[in-house]
């Protein structure tokens, strides 16, 4: 018969597996409670310590928020994660807009909270740092969507950076405003450099590519440089 101390070891060691295992399930894309643009959105990084946006005395509170515009399904968790993080840590405010409000849904299976639709995002982009479109699996829903393209064209003019990652650039070059920019995208199967290039864009290769307020970039292992990218924009 197994002694009481046996049981009491492997009972207090199933314990602290049930506590591990809920810690990397809320890892990977979940958070509890949260709201988009303050302390930690699901599926989003906490704001920095000492970073907190609005707050009296901090420098960041005449800052106006950045927009970070992902589908409804399929967002690449990298390329929205990595540069919210940094935003948030340089003092900025962080929104999403989308199709809808509510949950978005990532490619790897995490979440993100929708603070705003397209429409009401694109009312009051004057009010924005910048607007910057994540890609995606899903991100090629607003490749030809004429409420995302009013979206981009309305930033191109009233909004001091505009950016997209990924796939997304593809959204910026169907809605007409990078003619004669110099741009980067993802490319592989249908999406290749002369599709790209046909919309008016001059392609070039490499992870980020800068001209004047517009910030582009090629995938998620550029997600860090691409956000570095954004700040350093939005400096000048």
């Amino acid at each position: 018969m197994m002694g009481r101390g046996v049981m009491k070891n492997r009972l207090l060691t199933s314990a602290v597996m049930v506590l591990l295992l809920s810690g990397v399930a809320l890892g990977c894309g979940r958070s509890q409670g949260g709201v988009g643009g303050s302390g930690e959105a699901p599926g989003g990084p906490t704001l920095a310590q000492g970073k907190e946006p609005g707050k009296a005395g901090d420098a960041s509170a005449a800052r106006a928020p950045i927009l970070l515009v992902v589908p409804k399904k399929y967002y690449q968790e990298e390329e929205y994660g990595v540069p919210r993080k940094l935003f948030e840590e340089a003092g900025y405010k962080v929104l999403v807009a989308s199709s809808a409000t509510g949950n978005a849904e990532g490619a790897a299976g995490g979440s993100c909270f929708v603070d705003l639709t397209l429409e009401e995002a694109t009312a009051a982009v004057k009010d924005y740092s910048a607007v910057l479109f994540i890609g995606g699996p899903g991100s090629s829903v607003f490749h030809e969507d004429e409420k995302a393209h009013a979206l981009v064209r309305k930033a191109a003019v009233e909004t001091p950076v505009v950016g997209a990652i990924c796939l997304a650039p593809y959204t910026l070059a169907f809605a007409g405003v990078l003619k004669g920019i110099n741009a980067t995208a993802w490319t592989g199967g249908r999406y290749t450099p002369e599709m790209f290039a046909a919309q008016g864009p001059i392609y070039k290769e490499g992870p980020v590519v800068v001209d004047g307020k517009f910030v582009t970039a090629n995938g998620p292992r550029a997600a860090e440089a691409f956000a570095k990218a954004v700040l350093e924009a939005l400096r000048k």
